[in-house]
């Protein structure tokens, strides 16, 4: 199954291929990802990405935001990908190395209202193994 939206940038990212990036948002191995170019791409290990500076959506994807409105007002967020694949049926796909990055020193005006945590080094490299083979066997399956 392909995708209809592909996430080309981050926020909160010092460089375009940042071993932050990998640990939290970790896709399958770079031999089974799909090139274009230099550019890697494969379905993240889940669709969840706050803070998502840049993507790409098809058409057929937008006819389906289209439809959606048509039928109830919009109450998502520009980067609910989750909600995309399990409700709106539209998958989405992330580059590596990333294309957009935004500056890591802005504050973004939201993460006051989010109460965002700064998760502990080893609290997340403890959860990447099983992130890495949750997009493993999601990449291999599609």
């Amino acid at each position: 199954m392909s995708s209809e939206i592909i996430l080309v940038g981050q926020s909160k990212i010092n460089n375009f291929n940042d071993t932050d990036l990998e640990i939290n948002y970790p896709t399958t191995f770079s031999f089974l990802c799909k090139k274009t170019g230099n550019v890697n791409y494969a379905f993240p290990y889940k669709s969840y990405f706050a803070g998502t500076v840049g993507y790409l959506i098809k058409k057929s994807a937008a006819r389906r935001f289209i439809q959606q409105i048509s039928q109830n007002e919009p109450f998502w967020l520009a980067d609910d990908f989750l909600l995309f694949e399990q409700d709106f049926n539209i998958r989405n796909k992330v580059v590596r190395p990333l294309m957009v990055i935004e500056n890591p020193v802005l504050i973004s005006n939201l993460e006051s209202i989010r109460g965002s945590l700064s998760n502990n080094l080893f609290k997340k490299l403890m959860k990447y193994p099983f992130k890495k083979i949750f997009a493993i066997k999601k990449n291999l399956a599609n």
